[in-house]
């Protein structure tokens, strides 16, 4: 699996709110439906700053991805005056219940994940 994270100082408690109510909707149907992510979720620092959080099932899908939505995303956010960070990665040294590991051993074989560009 690969990991984005986006660290991310809104300029303003109102922007953040926004952004993550926005992304709630909008980024559930079109990033899991069309771009096989895995999942996301978002981390509440303060009322200014919070990390977003996406998981790809590989570094293929994460280049595929990052490259079509994720500099839109990151133009997006800064055109705003908010400031980004981003992190990329493999994942590596995870640990999940096993329950989870059956489940997303399931899931991966009765639904293949998507790939862009294909």
């Amino acid at each position: 699996m690969y990991i984005r994270i986006f660290k991310i100082v809104f300029k303003d408690e109102t922007s953040k709110n926004m952004v993550m109510v926005y992304g709630n909707h909008e980024f559930n149907k079109k990033g899991f439906e069309d771009h096989g992510i895995l999942g996301k979720f978002w981390v509440n620092q303060s009322t200014t700053n919070a990390s977003l959080i996406i998981i790809y099932p590989n570094e293929k899908q994460f280049k595929l991805n990052a490259k079509e939505n994720g500099k839109s995303f990151i133009d997006l956010l800064t055109s705003q005056g908010n400031k980004v960070e981003t992190i990329d990665g493999e994942m590596i040294n995870s640990g999940f219940s096993e329950a989870l590991e059956s489940f997303l051993e399931a899931t991966g074989e009765k639904h293949p994940f998507p790939l862009l560009g294909k």
